[in-house]
Formats: structure tokens, C-alpha cells, sequence
């Protein structure tokens, strides 16, 4: 629906809002047969949001995909894992050795599994740094780190900001995009 812009994933900084759209989008089935005027028009909105986002918002991070049948089981494993998942586990639920796993991945995704499973953690601890009021420590042991030094020193590497900055400026920038209205005093 956004004119201009290649397939690729890309990862937006979402205000409070924008997140409300998102989810409130959930009503309405991606497969549905039927067209439905205010789905389309709200769709259409979003499009237009979204494709200024791209313009202003998008992060310095993205997660490759795959369409070689391996490497994508590899990468929903992963997803699906990722507070635990190590070479070891994804090999074996995936039933590649190491050393393939190793040539495959960086075959087809460009990078390595570790760095596509840092960016993963990373990606996702940024959704909950903006969604949730648990502690960077908890978010980074939900998220699969082991300490806090580790996800602030893989969070910085990627994204260039501490974790807690980050959030700080997630959350103000949503504060700032809520109309606030002056309440007449109707006494």
C-alpha cells in the first residue's frame, strides 16, 4: 500500500498512538473476502502514516528474510526461542549441523546467525522498553541477555543510545504526540 518503497522489513520508533492503530488494525482480518469501507479508509490513513514514518522514523536496524526452507525454520526457531536459543538448540530443532547452520545462514541472510539473534533481542527489547514499565534488567533477561552490561553494550552497537535513553525518548516523544484539551469548567 505505500508507493515509493521496497519490501525489505524496516523497524519504525512508534509513538503511543501509532501503536494504538496497530493494534486497533487487529479487528479486521488481513484475509478477509469482503471489502469493508472504513477498513479501507483506515488502512489507507495508516499507509499514508506509515510512509512518512519511513521518511523520519525508521531505525538503523532490520532483520533479513528467507525463502530457502532451512534458513527461515532456522530464523523462526529463533523468534520463537529467543530468551534461550543458542547454535546448539536451533541445530537441533532444526536438524542442520553447526558448521551448516553457520554456511547456509550467512549465505542467505548476509549475516551470521549470532548477529541476526543480537538484532532479534535488541529488536525486541526495544518493543519493550516502549511498551512496558519493566526494568531495562528485566527486559534484557526476558530478551535472552545474561546481563545488563551485555544488552546496553549489543543496544548502544545497534542503535547508537543507551537502553534507558532510549526509552526515555520513546516515551517522551509519545508524550508530546497526545493532544492534550483544555476541560471547561462547566460548574
Amino acid at each position: 500500500m505505500i508507493r515509493g518503497h521496497d519490501e525489505r522489513v524496516r523497524v519504525l520508533s512508534a509513538a503511543a498512538p501509532v501503536r494504538e492503530m496497530i493494534v486497533y488494525a487487529a479487528r479486521w482480518r488481513i484475509d478477509r473476502r469482503v471489502s469493508d469501507r472504513t477498513a479501507d479508509a483506515f488502512f489507507d490513513a495508516l499507509a499514508l502514516l506509515t510512509a512518512e514514518w519511513l521518511d523520519t522514523a525508521e531505525a538503523p536496524l532490520r532483520l533479513p528474510t528467507s525463502s530457502v526452507p532451512v534458513v527461515a525454520a532456522v530464523m523462526r526457531h529463533t523468534q520463537e526461542h529467543l530468551a534461550h536459543v543458542d547454535e546448539r538448540s536451533v541445530c537441533a530443532a532444526v536438524g542442520i549441523s553447526e558448521r551448516s547452520l553457520r554456511r547456509a545462514f550467512r549465505a542467505d541472510a548476509g549475516i551470521s546467525w549470532s548477529e541476526y539473534r543480537t538484532t532479534s533481542r535488541v529488536l525486541r527489547g526495544m518493543a519493550m522498553l516502549a511498551e512496558h514499565d519493566r526494568s531495562v534488567l528485566d527486559t534484557a533477561v526476558a530478551v535472552g541477555f545474561e546481563s545488563l552490561s551485555g544488552f546496553d553494550r549489543a543496544f548502544r552497537r545497534l542503535t547508537g543510545e543507551r537502553p534507558i535513553d532510549y526509552r526515555r525518548r520513546i516515551r517522551d516523544a509519545s508524550m508530546r504526540e497526545v493532544p492534550t484539551h483544555d476541560v471547561p469548567d462547566v460548574r
